[in-house]
This record gives C-alpha cells, structure tokens and sequence, in this order.
C-alpha cells in the first residue's frame, strides 16, 4: 500500500522522495536532511531519489549517525552521505518500477506515467 505525504510517499515501509542534487546539504562533507516531522512513524528506511542517483538509508541507521539541526523552524535529521548506500538510478534493477507499481503511484498522484518512479 502506497501513502502519500505532504513531499514524498510511504511504501512497504519505505519513506521516498523526489529530490534534486543541488539541494544536498553542503555541512558534514555532504549530507541529506530528513524532517522529522514528515516523516510517518512506520518508516523502516528513507530513500531519497535524485536525476542520477538513489540515496538509501535505514532509519536506525540515520538516528545512529546523524545529528539534529533545527531549519525554518522544523526538526532536521541530518546524516552524512558517508552513511547512506549510493546506487546509480538506471542501473540498479531494485530501483525499477513495476508496471503495477507505476499504476498504483499514478493513480495515488493524479499521474499516469511510464517513467520509472525509483
């Protein structure tokens, strides 16, 4: 089952969203954000997808590793990219939509695309 949040979504425990790489935190050599206040309470791991990567994280990983920071007056976790698994977006066959899974993220959206979703 598909949830939709405010920027992402939740999938079998999966909280995923659409990001682009300039918007990656320049502080810790590098890191991504996660709000925490976004964030649904059965997320498992945070996979943020960009225009050529897919940056993947377990949640107790990221609270392991990550620092609180407090941007436009909402709880950041902030972890390195040291810590996440990096893949290539076209060449990890995990990272590839079904075309049930298309269907659903489509009608969940307002969208009907065949375009991979991540």
């Amino acid at each position: 089952m598909v949830t939709k949040t405010k920027h992402g979504y939740l999938q079998d425990g999966i909280f995923v969203k659409h990001e682009k790489e300039k918007d990656r935190l320049r502080m810790a050599g590098g890191a991504w954000s996660i709000n925490l206040k976004e964030m649904p309470q059965s997320t498992v791991s945070v996979r943020y997808v960009t225009e050529d990567k897919v940056y993947t994280i377990d949640v107790d990983k990221a609270r392991k590793n990550g620092f609180i920071r407090v941007f436009m007056n909402e709880p950041k976790l902030v972890v390195p990219l040291k810590h996440w698994l990096i893949g290539n977006k076209y060449e990890e066959k995990e990272n590839t939509a079904t075309d049930s899974e298309r269907q659903s993220m489509g009608d969940i959206l307002g969208v009907h695309t065949q375009e991979r979703l991540f």
